[in-house]
């Protein structure tokens, strides 16, 4: 008699995740809600070192599922693994009551720099809540119904789906007349001019600066010279020009950093 063949055990694929689902929460907001189990207060670095753990963590069974949103365009998101964490740590700045993503070693290119702080973090709600225990609710993403007898008679001549082509280009055609005057800086051509800068951006930049240097006067030493700290002006105070901060990172120091810097030595 033939020996039976052995069943394969069935191997379960975890769900990829939609990035538009509510269930995402800002970092900021999971961080609180596992600060708050532990210690009944919000910002516990405890907290930090059990969620950059569960972010790195390898097992996906046990890993915290994240991503980010883009502060350039917030239409833009992106999926993060656990190998995206591998070199980062998240800091409790008690005085600005905010947590900060900074990396394990120091910064050596501006462009890791910019890639880290241009982006806003989601964690995924369940898993804070597999974390602490907590039974997590399933909800279904929300899906658009249609209704087949109204598409089948409404849709199946063609004197209906060309009214529907008809529409669908009128509607490409009126959103590409309407731009956003953020929308025509960034469709300028790129050359050698430097960015134009309204007065509002400069004060602002400016005093942003001044509180960094008055919590760290070595805030330039520790960022890594002046290149990080304009990119780090631009991604905080004037993030349209995120996509060019490698280009015109010498004109927020000439305009910002260099006068905040000899007006605080005058003062001094």
């Amino acid at each position: 008699m033939a020996a039976r063949a052995k069943k394969q055990p069935i191997v379960r694929k975890r769900a990829t995740l939609a990035l538009g689902d509510p269930r995402w929460v800002l970092l900021r907001k999971g961080h609180d809600t596992i600060s708050k189990h532990i210690s009944g207060a919000q910002l516990s670095p405890l907290a930090s070192a059990d969620v950059i753990e569960a972010l790195k963590e390898a097992d996906k069974k046990k890993n915290l599922r994240s991503m980010r949103r883009s502060l350039i365009d917030p239409s833009v998101r992106e999926p993060l693994d656990a190998s995206f964490w591998a070199d980062l740590r998240i800091d409790v700045d008690l005085e600005k009551n905010a947590l900060r993503i900074l990396p394990t070693v120091p910064i050596r290119r501006f462009r890791d720099f910019r890639n880290i702080n241009a982006w806003h973090y989601y964690v995924w709600e369940p898993d804070i809540d597999r974390m602490l225990g907590k039974p997590s609710l399933k909800r279904k993403s929300p899906r658009k119904r249609r209704d087949r007898r109204f598409d089948a008679e409404n849709l199946g001549s063609p004197a209906s789906q060309s009214s529907a082509t008809a529409e669908a280009q009128a509607n490409v055609a009126a959103r590409s007349e309407q731009s956003t005057p953020l929308q025509m800086v960034e469709k300028r051509k790129r050359g050698s001019r430097p960015p134009l800068l309204s007065l509002e951006e400069i004060a602002e930049s400016k005093e942003y600066a001044h509180r960094q240097l008055d919590a760290d006067p070595a805030w330039l030493v520790a960022i890594g010279g002046k290149q990080n700290a304009c990119v780090d002006i631009i991604a905080n105070k004037i993030p349209r020009l995120g996509s060019r901060a490698e280009k015109c990172w010498r004109t927020i120091s000439r305009r910002i950093l260099e006068p905040v810097l000899a007006e605080r030595k005058t003062i001094g």
